[in-house]
């Protein structure tokens, strides 16, 4: 049985529009590069999602799951990371009792809008509960 833990992002309709979510696991969150060109090549990267929802105006289907809170759902894999850092010795084992506090203190997110271009404030539309 391999061990698994989950973590869940909830992210409002509030973006109102298409947009990705780059996940790291780093040291700190100030690792994290700014320059949404440079997350593809950042060493903490650990996964990504995108969401290709229209604009609510543009859209009644869209307008209507804003109004009904619909939950639209993604499943991102960050194993390969953790690996790597189980492998430096920075992460005792993928059990979910080793994994879970590694991730409260390591995983950062942003959020990166069809323009790309970083959501300014990129902890008003995401919530991470791990």
């Amino acid at each position: 049985m391999q061990n698994r833990a989950q973590l869940i992002c909830r992210v409002s309709h509030a973006l109102n529009g298409p947009f990705g979510i780059y996940f790291f696991v780093g040291e700190s969150n100030d690792e994290v590069k700014t320059r949404p060109e440079e997350f593809l090549i950042a060493p903490t990267l650990a996964g990504l999602t995108y969401n290709f929802a229209a604009q609510i105006e543009a859209c009644a289907n869209c307008a209507q799951h804003k109004q009904d809170e619909l939950e639209i759902t993604s499943t991102t894999v960050i194993t390969q990371i953790l690996r790597d850092y189980k492998k430096g010795k920075k992460l005792d084992s993928l059990k979910p009792d080793h994994v879970i506090p590694f991730l409260k203190q390591r995983l950062a997110w942003r959020i990166v809008l069809v323009s790309f271009s970083a959501h300014k404030n990129y902890n008003y539309a995401i919530k991470a509960l791990v």
